[in-house]
This record gives structure tokens, sequence and C-alpha cells, in this order.
């Protein structure tokens, strides 16, 4: 399997220092426009840094603690539903994750990039849904246009309706704001073979592999096109 463009959400950074990360936790907050960052304690600032800490190294029942932990601190801390409803999302429990994001909705102004992203994800995954996924992902957009993986995610949408040009428009907008991404070049080179362009196919796993060596699956396609 295509290992996943958001994998590099997934890889937060973890902040050295409770005192440095209550400060940067709450510069963050207020940049991205993701909570009302006067609600948030110093007590739930640390259960939120405990909690990423925890959800970069996959311990997802620990990082499930400390979000809670957080939000019974400072109920108003948009993030940390946020990141409640992406420990919920990888463990399939996707009907709590939604109703975490839409939480992590309701407690941010002007919205929540993030909230808006993973709901489109899981809209994505759900039979009749695919509308609301892109109403979602369009949100998103508002509030960032220039996120390469927002425009990812359409993509994926697109390839679920069969309109293979309209995915790669997409794929094309998020290559043209991060081109260094192996997994990227790879879903490119799959539609282009799709469509019968096997020559551009071609190019997009070697640039798959360019930036990925190891990328097994590119290397195949790259072998059976020779």
């Amino acid at each position: 399997m295509v290992r996943s463009y958001s994998v590099k959400i997934a890889r937060s950074i973890v902040l050295a220092g409770l005192a440095l990360s209550i400060v940067c936790l709450l510069a963050v907050a207020l940049a991205l426009g993701c909570g009302r960052t006067e609600e948030v304690s110093p007590k739930a600032a640390g259960h939120y840094q405990r909690g990423r800490t925890h959800y970069a190294r996959g311990e997802f029942k620990e990082a499930e603690g400390e979000f809670k932990a957080a939000i019974s601190s400072s109920p108003r801390f948009a993030n940390s539903y946020y990141m409640l409803g992406k420990v919920y999302f990888f463990e399939r429990r996707l009907a709590e994750a939604e109703a975490q994001f839409k939480k992590a909705l309701v407690e941010s102004r002007p919205g929540h990039l993030g909230g808006y992203l993973w709901l489109g994800r899981i809209y994505s995954l759900q039979r009749g849904k695919t509308e609301e996924a892109k109403r979602m992902l369009q949100a998103a957009l508002d509030l960032d246009p220039e996120n390469s993986l927002i425009y990812y995610d359409l993509g994926k949408l697109y390839e679920l309706e069969g309109d293979l040009r309209g995915a790669l428009l997409q794929y094309e907008r998020a290559m043209a704001l991060e081109t260094d991404y192996a997994a990227l070049h790879y879903r490119v080179g799959e539609l282009y073979e799709k469509i019968g362009l096997a020559d551009r196919a071609k190019r997009e796993y070697e640039k798959a592999i360019a930036f990925d060596p190891g990328f097994a699956e590119a290397k195949k396609k790259l072998k059976g096109s020779q």
C-alpha cells in the first residue's frame, strides 16, 4: 500500500520543555485560527503536549487520556478535540472522530483547518457523502488556499468519482506547492498510466524513486513499464 500523504501531519513536532510548549501552542493556535487561545490553561497545555508526544509514537490509548485531560481542564481548547479526533480516526472509530472534529469547529474562530480537512477524509470513506466531503475540503481551502494536503485529498475524491482528469488537476496543484513528496508523484504516475500517458507515468515513478529510493511500489511500476 502506498504510504499515506497524511503521515506528514502525524509526525508533528514534539516541543521541548513545558514552559516553552505553552508559549508555542498558544502562538500556533492564534496564527492558524484554531481555537479560543485565551481559554487554554497551563495544565491543559501540558496534557496536550504529552498527548501529541504519545500520538507521534503511535501510543493512542495514552494520547487519548492526555487529550481528554486537556479538554477537562480547558473545555474550549479546540486543538485537543482535533487531536482526539485524529486518535479515534486511526483507531477506526469514525463516528467518535467525526464528533470530535465537529467540536473543534465549534470552539474555533474563524474555523479549524484540521477539523475541516479530517471531516473531509471521514466523509470520503462513507458511501454517498462525496459532496459533503468536498464541502469540508473547500472550507479548509478557504482558510488556507496554498495547502497541498487539501488538493491531494480533493484529488482522491475525484478519483473515487471516476473523474481522473479532475483528480490529476488537483494533484498537479498539490505538486506545484510541494514537489518533493514521493507518494504524490507515485499517485500521479498511476493516473497518467490509467489515461494512457505511459511516458509521463514513467517520469513520475522515476521522481517518486528519486525522492524515496526505497519506494518498492514505484520500482515495481517502473520495471513493469520497461
